[in-house]
């Protein structure tokens, strides 16, 4: 009996790791945004800056410019209608007195990824600005007609 119980505790476990992993969107081959975090804070530590907090409105304003991006089909900083990426944020009643934007599409890993923001000066510049003390993070797949996309946004932030 003892046995029984524990098989289906453990069943029910993975049942609830899986469906957590399709529902935040982890499912597939795409960087992972706790490991993203991670690997921007061990940037940071190298370079002798304090971590980055996660922020929960920066992440919900990195994932509708996300959204924003797929759905019209673009991947830039600015929309297609004008709108700036402080536009999203400032959409949530987020007050900053600095904010930054990195951008990525179709990486697979975070690694990779960190990688190539800290090849690039300007996301570089984001990434190890010691006026930044939050960040929100979204990573998001989908089928487009261009066929599957990831789009990873970034946003930093020193709040008022």
């Amino acid at each position: 009996m003892q046995n029984k119980k524990t098989n289906i505790f453990l069943l029910c476990s993975v049942l609830f790791f899986v469906l957590t992993l399709q529902a935040s969107g982890y499912a597939g081959k795409q960087p992972k945004t706790e490991l993203i975090l991670e690997r921007l804070n061990q940037a940071r530590y190298v370079a002798g800056l304090t971590p980055l907090a996660l922020d929960e409105q920066l992440t919900q304003a990195a994932a509708d410019k996300a959204e924003d991006m797929i759905a019209q089909g673009y991947f830039n900083h600015i929309s297609p209608q004008g709108r700036q990426p402080w536009d999203f944020i400032k959409k949530l009643n987020y007050s900053f007195v600095a904010a930054g934007e990195n951008l990525a599409i179709n990486f697979t890993n975070a690694e990779d990824l960190m990688q190539a923001w800290l090849a690039s000066d300007t996301h570089r510049s984001n990434i190890l600005n010691p006026v930044f003390t939050h960040t929100g993070i979204t990573v998001i797949s989908a089928n487009t007609p261009s066929g599957q996309k990831t789009v990873i946004v970034q946003y930093f932030t020193r709040p008022e």
